[in-house]
């Protein structure tokens, strides 16, 4: 029998190739014999939570799955401050000390209180509170909505995916102003949720619906490997059973190789992504430069949305399935977050050049590729704006300066 405790302060390797194998033998009893009705092997592990992407957080996984398939094996529990403050273990006026302490993290209070696993690491890319500060949005969006007199419009980037991962198509809505472009993100989609849907047919079906929607003025689609597939039904009119239409087959406007198949009168705003080393770089540095930079926002917390909705009556009279569809979007956007925060630097030998890679292999990133075409392509448009402004400004100048007032010869 072998307690462990405060898991999250150990490392892996060590507790598998040194302190696990001390259990390998059983326990006999005095005659030299083993006790066949007793458990062999017991192991507890005790720990605060700790981030995401680390072994604490995988291990609580395994013994939580553990203990759905062999209750008789395993078993897990967890609790927050409100266990031992109704214990009268902690102090309620200590708790609200910390709770109210500018040098105390929310994320610090979240694993040491709260027993929640957060997105966060040493080794981790970004910084998570500078997504806890960029949660602003409280509703998300499922159509287009156009305010009189604010220019906006919308991006759908869409990582694809077959099988063992996930196609996701993410909602940027973009504000074009002077100088620094800024975005929300107010939905993610997650297309193809079950195997009979994940067939491409029924994934552009699902896209093409989204697109009726929202009415985006760019579709960005990962068109290398399966994405190839994906884009072929794009071009393609789509039959909706649901409604007996066919909706619009759609164009690339980038993409040489579609401009002499793809229907020549179509609505043409598709964007085919195809990513190399450099275009990866370029697209990991975008997302960067306006993350940290406060151009983007996104959904609150499934919980505090959640805490929002249940203080209305329209929350309230909600029957179970419609309330979660309606916090979906917050909780896919903190797995989002949660995947961003799984990624580390990644040598490449090339100078000026940006990769990234997972931590915790187990865990996906199609959220956050979604997310960072999105981010790619608004920051090409506004480089674009940008300099077509700055070249107006020159010609002007140029007009300026060489017009001529009149006069004879000198």
């Amino acid at each position: 029998m072998g307690l462990i405790d405060e898991t999250r302060d150990h490392d892996a390797g060590d507790l598998n190739d040194i302190v696990l194998p001390l259990m390998n033998v059983n326990r006999k009893i005095v005659n030299g014999l083993q006790n066949p009705y007793e458990n062999q092997q017991v192991q507890f592990w005790m720990s605060s939570a700790s981030d995401k992407n680390t072994y604490c957080y995988d291990k609580a996984i395994e013994m939580l799955e553990l203990s759905i398939i062999n209750s008789n094996k395993a078993f897990i529990f967890g609790c927050d401050y409100r266990v031992p403050m109704q214990c009268g273990l902690l102090p309620k006026d200590f708790l609200n000390e910390i709770k109210t302490s500018q040098t105390f993290s929310e994320s610090s209070f979240a694993k040491e209180y709260m027993s929640r696993f957060v997105g966060s690491s040493n080794e981790a890319w970004f910084d998570y509170e500078k997504f806890l500060t960029h949660r602003q949005l409280i509703n998300p969006e499922t159509h287009e909505i156009i305010r009189e007199g604010v220019e906006s419009f919308y991006i759908l980037s869409v990582d694809v995916a077959r099988l063992g991962c996930q196609t996701v198509c993410t909602v940027l809505k973009v504000f074009p102003k002077d100088g620094a472009w800024h975005c929300n993100l107010v939905n993610i989609y997650i297309i193809g949720k079950n195997e009979n849907d994940k067939v491409f047919d029924r994934q552009v079906l699902e896209l093409k619906r989204l697109i009726e929607r929202f009415n985006p003025k760019e579709v960005i689609i990962d068109i290398n490997g399966l994405g190839v597939a994906f884009a072929d039904y794009m071009i393609k009119e789509t039959f909706d059973p649901e409604r007996n239409i066919f909706l619009p087959a759609y164009g690339f406007f980038n993409r040489d190789e579609y401009k002499n198949i793809q229907p020549r009168n179509c609505l043409k705003i598709l964007y085919g992504m195809k990513a190399s080393g450099q275009i990866n770089s370029d697209m990991h540095s975008a997302l960067y430069a306006k993350i940290y930079s406060g151009c983007v926002n996104f959904l609150i917390s499934e919980q505090e949305a959640k805490t929002k909705l249940m203080a209305t009556k329209v929350g309230q009279r909600m029957k179970p399935e419609q309330r979660i569809a309606r916090l979906m979007p917050h909780e896919l956007t903190s797995i989002l977050i949660n995947e961003i925060m799984n990624l580390k630097i990644k040598p490449t030998g090339v100078s000026n050049q940006i990769a990234v890679e997972q931590i915790n292999k187990r865990m996906l990133k199609d959220k956050f590729s979604a997310l960072e075409m999105g981010i790619y392509r608004m920051t090409e448009l506004e480089n674009e704006r940008n300099s077509k402004r700055r070249n107006r400004g020159l010609g002007e100048k140029r007009k300026l300066t060489f017009f001529k007032t009149g006069g004879g010869k000198r």
